[in-house]
């Protein structure tokens, strides 16, 4: 809640300086008007009134100015200003407010990840439904062409043209609204997929970890089932690792994964990428990509970095060459997040079994057979 600017003179005509001023008057002045302006312009974000927050930066505005006390008493001599308990009041009341908005924030982003799962999941079980009533629908008009009753085959032909009317208005009824709410999402997509949180994060890369990364892919999913989406999930995983830790060592194998995760990320720069560590060795990134082309560029991009990149335990010792293989896939019509990174996991696995320092990368429609 932002608290009201109230009418009269402002701070500026208040407290314009005069000639004469020195230049630690007009600091004084310049700190005034800005306690003032927190004042007028607060974030309520506790049990005081946007009035009681204007009252509190008003006394420390003149505190500030006059060294007037600032509770009761006679005013201080000059030069007597408590600078140490404003700046900890200031400090203090920035940090509550930041907190406040991330925490507002935070639960708006939620209240939208609700209503776009709980749509996705209506739209889902209508589209089943529906089919299988269109299967009903079929089989009963073959049974009342094969009667003998003409009336029963009459008033049941009825019935299947009313419950196919109801169905045809109802989906478009959903269509538009469907329309309507892509066009709105549309325009915050990358908002919508790109929220990171503080508490998602790896400790030793830096980058969103596991869990992090399980809720960044629902989101997609549930982004693709109302307004289609698209995007492509990799798979990336660094070649040879346990050999790393064998020769080197355990913390020379926290490098490799810390300089992967930094190269990595220098590839993953576009708004709406996200880069995750998945587990040990193995990292995950989700882009907004139709095509199978522009997933084979970022894939080739990726290993190109790796190739260029030499990690040094120490000064002296020799350095680690790293390279990564890669399995990318599209997400596809009926994939929940295990069927999707599963067959990601597959595409990894055939880069490996085809020596490594390579990606694979399935085509957006599935092939014959294939899983």
């Amino acid at each position: 809640m932002l608290g009201r600017k109230k009418g009269g003179k402002t701070p500026e005509a208040e407290e314009a300086p005069e000639a004469g001023f020195g230049e630690e008057d007009r600091l004084l002045d310049v700190i005034a008007r800005l306690l003032r302006s927190c004042g007028q312009h607060p974030i309520v974000f506790d049990e005081r009134s946007p009035e009681e927050l204007e009252g509190l930066f008003e006394t420390w505005a003149r505190h500030a100015l006059t060294a007037s006390p600032l509770s009761g008493g006679s005013p201080r001599e000059s030069g007597a200003r408590d600078w140490p308990k404003l700046e900890r009041l200031f400090r203090e009341h920035r940090e509550l407010e930041s907190g406040w908005v991330d925490r507002s924030v935070g639960d708006f982003s939620d209240v939208i990840w609700l209503f776009v799962r709980g749509l996705g999941q209506a739209l889902t079980e209508d589209r089943e439904a529906d089919a299988g009533i269109e299967d009903q629908l079929g089989g009963l008009m073959r049974a009342v062409e094969s009667g003998d009753t003409g009336r029963l085959k009459a008033e049941a032909l009825t019935s299947i043209r009313l419950i196919e009317k109801q169905i045809r208005t109802r989906r478009a009824r959903e269509s538009s609204q469907i329309e309507e709410l892509s066009g709105q999402l549309s325009r915050v997509t990358s908002e919508l997929v790109g929220v990171r949180s503080k508490l998602g994060t790896d400790s030793l890369t830096g980058i969103a970890n596991r869990a992090a990364l399980d809720e960044h892919i629902s989101r997609v999913i549930s982004l693709a089932n109302v307004v289609g989406e698209p995007a492509f999930l990799f798979m990336i995983d660094v070649d040879e690792f346990k050999w790393v830790n064998d020769r080197f060592g355990h913390p020379a194998g926290d490098l490799v994964v810390k300089k992967t995760a930094e190269t990595l990320a220098g590839v993953f720069r576009r708004r709406g990428d996200f880069l995750a560590r998945y587990g040990g060795d193995e990292f995950a990134a989700v882009i907004l990509e139709d095509s199978s082309e522009a997933a084979s560029a970022i894939a080739e991009r990726m290993l190109f970095a790796m190739r260029d990149l030499e990690v040094r335990p120490s000064e002296e010792g020799e350095p680690i060459r790293v390279s990564v293989s890669i399995g990318a896939t599209p997400l596809r019509t009926g994939d929940d997040a295990a069927s999707w990174i599963a067959r990601a996991d597959r595409a990894l696995y055939r880069s490996k079994e085809e020596g490594r320092d390579r990606a694979s990368v399935d085509p957006v429609e599935p092939t014959e057979g294939e899983v």
